[in-house]
Formats: structure tokens, sequence, C-alpha cells
């Protein structure tokens, strides 16, 4: 299963789902328009509704409510807010069992209750006193109590019916909004039915077996989040109950979360909420909820070098959450405690390292220079490296806060007597590079190591004068 996110502002996401007849999955025009870029996306019922009492789902797409057996109820819960200002549209297939005169249907509901909220079971189909809400009835079991209503010919339906109702306009019945139709009784077949919100025009329409179901300005606040619940429930009489979506075409809000990545010295204390991680959370309703950030993960243990991760979770007023994953790179300073750790300068002489906490990163020690100055180190014995794939990345900046304009070269030479090279990496200039704290660049590339280079001698060339706060040289993949 796929689906299709749009971004409509950064708060709100519309999704489609789309499966195709031989079962298999497609998307269908993959988007998250936030950055004008497509990305591929897959999704299954899970993504978007919470299961709860005996619903549980069958496949990506297909769920059950309840099983054939007495007193049984089963919802699902969507897990983000709707926004009724945009169109939606429903699509899906629904089997209300191999009984007959079994019991006692389904129920759909779009309404202002939190996120996850289940209304009455039993002849209340899981919706009954969801707040504001307006459902549609698939009801088989027309002798409920909940059926005694005289709103339209709700009380004439003496057999399967269906049509919208109110979900709380009464505390003891489903309200009938428009006239309904009776249905044909459950036969073990799917059937399915289509619900429309037409937004511009505040029309809410329905199509179960060729029978049309209109509801001209139904109650429903545009100002405000809806979400969504389907629902089914038996009693002495019972039948089992699923629902398969097909496509779900709406405008889904949820709050957004925001992160990033962080490198940290070995042995240092790490703060899940250090500023330069930069959390934010902002909702369309609550406005900034920074503040509701919480740590659902953090398994980062400074005393070994790794990248571990640490996850974030913030969920807003109604209950809609949102999650960002983080990855905290523990590294061992380049220099540690001025040690010059195998760097030298082009005389072959140990580098001589400045003290200065303020321009350094990691430790308390840098390497500055006045002027262009390259530094190579031989990586032999416990620090030979291996074949495979590897990530360079360099810390470094110009003597003044200004805009660094020339390169910065990293090289590789396989032998150490031989004049070939290879470039690895070239930030030309440096200011492209990622912009970090204390006003250094942060710039990377990855590359290979061939079976005749595990002992290589890596050149660093600033062409400017500046400082260079560390070199790290790792394992990818």
């Amino acid at each position: 299963m796929c689906y299709d996110i749009i971004v409509i502002d950064y708060n709100t996401i519309k999704i489609h789902y789309k499966e195709r007849v031989n079962s298999m999955m497609e998307t269908e025009n993959d988007q998250l328009n936030m950055e004008k870029r497509t990305v591929p996306v897959l999704l299954d019922l899970s993504s978007l509704f919470k299961f709860n009492g005996d619903a549980t789902q069958i496949d990506s797409n297909t769920a059950q409510l309840t099983t054939n057996a007495q007193s049984k109820a089963g919802a699902l819960t969507g897990i983000t807010g709707l926004n009724m200002m945009n169109d939606f549209s429903l699509d899906m297939d629904v089997n209300l069992g191999t009984n007959k005169n079994g019991a006692d249907g389904v129920g759909i509901a779009f309404h202002q209750d939190s996120i996850g909220a289940i209304g009455k079971y039993g002849g209340g189909l899981g919706i009954r006193g969801l707040k504001a809400g307006i459902g549609f009835e698939l009801d088989t079991f027309w002798e409920a109590p909940d059926d005694h209503d005289t709103s339209f010919n709700h009380t004439q339906m003496k057999g399967p019916h269906a049509g919208f109702i109110a979900t709380d306009k009464s505390t003891d019945i489903l309200v009938a909004l428009a006239s309904m139709q009776n249905i044909s009784a459950p036969d073990g077949s799917f059937k399915n039915i289509k619900i429309n919100w037409r937004a511009s025009e505040n029309i809410l329409t329905a199509d179960y077996e060729e029978k049309h179901f209109v509801l001209n300005n139904p109650a429903i606040d545009k100002n405000v989040k809806y979400t969504f619940t389907i629902a089914a429930s038996t009693g002495a009489s019972y039948n089992a109950h699923i629902i398969r979506i097909n496509t779900f075409d709406a405008s889904f809000t949820k709050p957004k979360l925001t992160a990033n990545d962080i490198s940290v010295p070995k042995d240092s204390v790490f703060d899940p909420f250090d500023p330069k991680i930069g959390l934010k959370a902002t909702d369309d309703k609550d406005g900034d909820i920074t503040d509701k950030i919480r740590v659902a993960k953090n398994d980062v243990d400074t005393s070994k070098v790794g990248t571990y991760q640490v996850v974030y979770t913030v969920a807003n007023s109604q209950g809609e959450t949102d999650s960002a994953t983080i990855s905290v790179r523990v590294i061992a300073p380049t220099w540690p405690d001025g040690a010059p750790n195998g760097w030298q300068n082009f005389a072959g002489q140990d580098l001589e390292l400045l003290k200065d906490p303020d321009n350094s990163l990691y430790g308390d020690f840098v390497f500055h220079s006045e002027q262009q100055a390259a530094i190579f180190k031989q990586f032999v014995g416990e620090e030979a490296l291996k074949p495979g794939n590897y990530r360079v990345v360099v810390y470094a900046k110009g003597l003044t806060s200004s805009i660094p304009t020339l390169p910065l070269k990293v090289s590789l030479k396989k032998d150490s007597a031989s004049g070939e090279s290879r470039v690895l990496l070239l930030a030309n200039p440096l200011g492209i590079g990622e912009k970090v704290e204390k006003g250094y660049y942060k710039v990377s590339a990855d590359f290979t190591i061939a079976s005749d280079e595990t002992n290589p001698l890596i050149t660093v060339e600033n062409y400017q004068g500046g400082y260079i706060a560390g070199i790290f040289i790792d394992p990818i993949g």
C-alpha cells in the first residue's frame, strides 16, 4: 500500500491510499511538497488508525471489527485530525457478515471528540455519543433501542437500513439527519460505500448499493479539527464485520516536530534538550508546543564512540502526535588534551595545537594557522583502515567571521612515497559547507578504501588562514 502526501501548509497533510486490483500496491504521485521534492512513502492502516477492542488488522488495508460471536465490539479510530475546510472522499468496502438476521452493523463518524474517542456500542454502533459528530450507519438490527428515533423515517425502517445520523443529539438514540433507506440483508459479500464531503457546497453524500444519500448543510464547524471513527458491534445476535479501505483522500492535520542531528565528545554529558538540537514543535491550533516535547527513546552512551538515536514525540491538545528521530554521534576529539594524535605539518613535525576553548569544538584544543596550511596523517597499525566505505568530515573556519571564499581539500595517497593522490573532498569554497556552532563549517564526503589503500596518507589542506576543530574518518554502512 502506498499513499500520497501533499503538504497544504506546514501542519496539514493530504493522504491518499490506493489498492491495486491484483492486491499489489503502488504509489500514485507520492509527494511531500513542503520543500518541492518527491519522497516515496509506504503506509498501512495502522499508520492512520488505532485498533480498539476486538478490531484486528487482516492485511494492509483490511480490518475485522468484530468476530462472528456475541457481545463483540471493535473500532478503528483516526490518529490525526481532519481539516474540514477541504473536501474529503472515503471509498471503502464493507462486509456486514453472513447471517441475514445478525447484528448490529457498522457506524462511520466524523466528529469533534478527542483523538481515539469511541462511542457507545450495541445499537450505538460505536459512534453514539461522540461530540458534535455526523455519522453514517449501516444498521442490520432495527429493533435496538437506539433506533427508536422519530426523525425523518427512522422508526419506519423494519429491516437493515442506512443513512446519516447525529452522534450526540440524544444520549439514548442515533438521531436521523436525513431520510433513511433500506439496504440488503447481510450475505457475506463486500459492498462498496463512498462518502464525500464537498466543503465549498457544504454537502455530505454517501453511495451504497446504488442508493444515493444526501445531507445538505450539516452542522460541521470548518474552523474546528475533526477526527474519525469506524466501528461495529454485536449483541445477542451477531455477525463478523469486516471493512476494507480503498481510498481515503482527505486533508489530515497533526503537529509538526523538527530536530537536528548532533555530535558530542566522548565522555561528555549528553543533554537530549541541548539547544544545538534545535527542537521545535508547532500546531496550527495550539501554536508553539515545544514545551510539550518528550523523549521516547534515548540510547546514547558517551563512554563509547559510535552513532546513537534519540526519539522525540509531541502531542497537541487534541491528542494528535508527531515524532522525530535524530542521530547522536559520539566522537573522540581529533586532538585529545592537545596531543597531535599522529597529525603532522608538511615539514614532517608534529602539529602544535592551540589551547583555545572559545574556538574549539571538541575538547580545548584546535589547529590554528595564520595562512594557508596543509596537515597530514598516515593511518597505520591499529589505526589502519579496512577495505570498505568511509566518510570524512572536517570542521573548519577562517580567521574572521566572514564567509570563507577559498577551498578546503582532503586527498589520499595509498603510498606515502608516491606523487599520486586522489581527492576525497573538495569544498570550493569552504563556505558552501553546513554552518555549525562557533562559526565553523562542516564539510563531508563519502569514499571507498580499496584493498591496497589500507595504510593511506591523508592530507587536509585549508587554502586560507583559519582554524580546524576536527577531522573525522569513520566507516559507514
